[in-house]
């Protein structure tokens, strides 16, 4: 799986910061010494996720940490803030990809379906890039969490920590609660204003694509 890489001169000469490229920027990760690619980054099946590598313009081997999910990412909430501000004055990677059927991501979207798979896939990835040291580590908190607890349960060469927040807030039966699957079933009835809710903003599957030939600046 190749990688394209945008032209960080151009963009930095000609187009503004991107929210998320703001967002790191003030926490430490500013244009001289870091630099943001936009990857349409193909799965084993052909499927391409969007993805943003947040990494050091020296050349070397680092950490990486990697955000997946379903979730749109240009911000950071401020219990986190502290945390990616030693990351980066850590020289580490910020490695954010939207999972599947989510945001700019092509396929269809689905609750712990082929998300086990396409991490691998990624960090497969990343063990192979010359900027990477080969430890990667995932955060995340929610939807973002519960794909992490299959993933560490099956395991990957790279993956070197898990923090998994508020996981199974959505699936997985609750022990001593039988029919009950976190917010969306309650003892075998749905939750229907629950499951609305995360659905009506996340779970849509009408958005736009980008073109199959999407690279650089057009990403």
């Amino acid at each position: 799986m190749g990688m394209v890489a945008a032209d960080e001169g151009k963009r930095e000469d000609f187009l503004p910061p991107t929210a998320l490229e703001s967002a790191v920027r003030a926490l430490g990760a500013d244009a001289v010494r870091y630099r943001a690619d936009y990857i349409m980054l193909p799965m084993r099946d052909g499927v391409r996720l969007a993805t943003v590598v947040i990494r050091p313009r020296a050349a070397g081997r680092y950490e990486t940490m990697m955000i997946r999910t379903p979730y749109q990412v240009t911000a950071f909430p401020e219990q986190f803030r502290a945390m990616h501000t030693a990351q980066f004055k850590n020289d580490y990677v910020m490695v954010v990809q939207n999972e599947r059927g989510s945001e700019w991501s092509d396929g269809e979207f689905g609750f712990l379906t082929s998300t086990t798979a396409d991490a691998q896939d990624t960090l497969d990835w990343l063990r192979a890039q010359d900027w990477s040291n080969g430890r990667v580590g995932l955060h995340g908190c929610s939807s973002t969490a519960e794909n992490q607890l299959k993933l560490a349960a099956i395991g990957h060469p790279a993956l070197r920590a898990c923090v998994a927040m508020s996981s199974g807030a959505g699936i997985g039966d609750i022990p001593g609660a039988e029919g009950s699957k976190g917010c969306f079933y309650k003892g075998g009835v749905p939750m229907i204003r629950s499951a609305a809710l995360w659905f009506a903003p996340f779970g849509t599957r009408l958005r736009p694509k980008l073109p199959a030939n999407a690279e650089g600046d057009e990403l």
